[in-house]
């Protein structure tokens, strides 16, 4: 009987992907070694802060305004409508004048702090370039950032995180991280992001019609095959780390301050990810997972999508209660036959609890409400995907063919479209000459946000929140 408040495992066989099974064996030191991260730390002052997102466990995230961007895009798109200087107020003058008198702007201890930070960012007139309002508000998307205010941790954990977002830099609908960012006088540090404007993902999956769902599962399958390409795995998929914005139609995976690096037949003592989308050899903390348990998580968030049902497993407070809403739907004996093959050792008050249950069928989730999504080839999808035996489980390979193959025949782009920010793009990191280039006048928010909000105090947050990337 394990000691543990969880099953734990004994006597394992050896494990290992088939997919992407070596992806990390070649790689250099360099490419797992985030200790060694020098980091180019920058100024927060080009960006003023809009309005709070949401928190997590290790930060608060803003919306903000990059007014250094805003200034060179109003000047690109007037030059390009063939405008004249005019009187039209910049985005961030509009920002500053909806806060009212709650608050003052970006660290700004007097009234013409502000005004002053503005016309800075704006230099040359730009911030005086009058745009029709179809380009005010292309203008607003294109200069809206994410601020990912950190609170105080060790650096490590920062350096960790930075690091799966700079291998896997390249990857298609992986969050871009765009700057760095210290303030000066607090030592906070943030990270700034890409936005994606993502409505509460309830009501967006709510309004889902059979194309979208399987757009958009495609372009997370997308995402993951390269992360697990790269040898990457992600251990904690769910509706909240999958931002999309269904109007430009971009999707993102974002929160990788839980990510691993997979190597074959390796032991892993943490068993992270959120409970509910948490494969059953992670709740049962079988040591030798592998990539697929984000196939797992996969599964479940498109089942909770497919059925209206969020989650589609639901248990609180703990592993047991979600595996036995599992074994519930899915029955007792493919559980226990998992682990007999791979020596899982239950409390023995586990095993009471999870035996005697026949199972049923996916089709017995679907209601005429649902009926629309639970179409036969998702079913049959999510049937390849949930499966006790990892071994068994499709991998992302197999996901994205049926899923392309599929997105074709309904004449959905699966590529996407609005595929996001170039290299170009990136934050300035110096690591031992890796990623030495910083954007050109880079520099980046400050004490207090526009709305009046105190930045420095931010604690208790991360990017995995509602509405917000990382």
């Amino acid at each position: 009987m394990s000691s543990s408040d969880n099953g734990s495992s004994l006597s394992e066989p050896r494990g290992e992907a088939e997919l992407y099974r070596d992806a990390s064996v070649d790689r250099p030191k360099e490419w797992f070694d985030w200790e060694s991260l020098n980091l180019a730390w920058s100024e927060p002052e080009p960006y003023h802060v809009i309005t709070k997102l949401g928190r997590g466990h290790f930060g608060e995230v803003f919306s903000a305004i990059d007014v250094r961007k805003e200034a060179a895009l109003r000047k690109k798109f007037a030059s390009a409508a063939g405008s004249a200087a005019g009187s039209g107020p910049s985005v961030s003058d509009k920002v500053e004048s909806g806060r009212s008198a709650k608050g003052k702007g970006v660290d700004d201890d007097d009234e013409n702090e502000s005004a002053a930070s503005t016309e800075k960012a704006g230099a040359g007139g730009a911030e005086t370039l009058s745009l029709p309002a179809e380009a005010e508000a292309e203008l607003l998307t294109k200069s809206t950032v994410v601020i990912k205010v950190l609170k105080p941790v060790q650096l490590s954990i920062i350096k960790r995180e930075i690091k799966f977002l700079t291998n896997l830099r390249r990857g298609t609908n992986i969050i871009k991280l765009l700057d760095l960012v210290e303030n000066p006088l607090t030592a906070q540090k943030s990270l700034i992001f890409e936005y994606v404007d993502t409505p509460d993902f309830k009501k967006m999956y709510a309004g889902f019609s059979d194309h979208e769902v399987r757009f958009y599962m495609y372009q997370l399958l997308l995402a993951l095959d390269y992360t697990h390409s790269k040898g990457v795995i992600h251990r904690d998929i769910k509706p909240h780390n999958v931002l999309i914005d269904p109007v430009r139609k971009t999707l993102r995976l974002i929160d990788w301050g839980l990510a691993a690096f997979y190597n074959p037949g390796q032991r892993f003592r943490k068993f992270p990810g959120t409970r509910v989308f948490k494969a059953p050899e992670m709740l049962m903390q079988y040591s030798r997972y592998d990539y697929a348990v984000d196939m797992w998580s996969f599964g479940a968030m498109m089942a909770g999508i497919v059925f209206k049902k969020h989650p589609v497993f639901k248990g609180r407070k703990e592993n047991i209660n979600v595996l036995v809403a599992i074994v519930k739907l899915m029955g007792s004996d493919g559980l226990f036959d998992f682990v007999d093959k791979y020596g899982v050792r239950l409390r023995d008050e586990w095993d009471e609890k999870l035996e005697g249950y026949e199972g049923s069928t996916w089709d017995s989730l679907v209601t005429r409400k649902n009926k629309s999504l639970a179409v036969a080839d998702a079913i049959d999808l999510l049937s390849g995907i949930l499966v006790y035996d990892h071994e068994h489980r499709l991998n992302c390979e197999d996901h994205a063919r049926l899923a392309g193959t599929v997105a074709h025949r309904r004449g959905i782009p699966p590529e996407g479209t609005n595929s996001g920010s170039s290299d170009e793009d990136f934050m300035a990191i110096s690591d031992g000459g890796a990623h030495n280039s910083v954007p050109a006048g880079a520099t980046p928010l400050t004490g207090t946000s526009r709305n009046g909000s105190d930045l420095s105090s931010s604690s208790d947050a991360q990017l995995g929140s509602s509405r917000s990337p990382a």
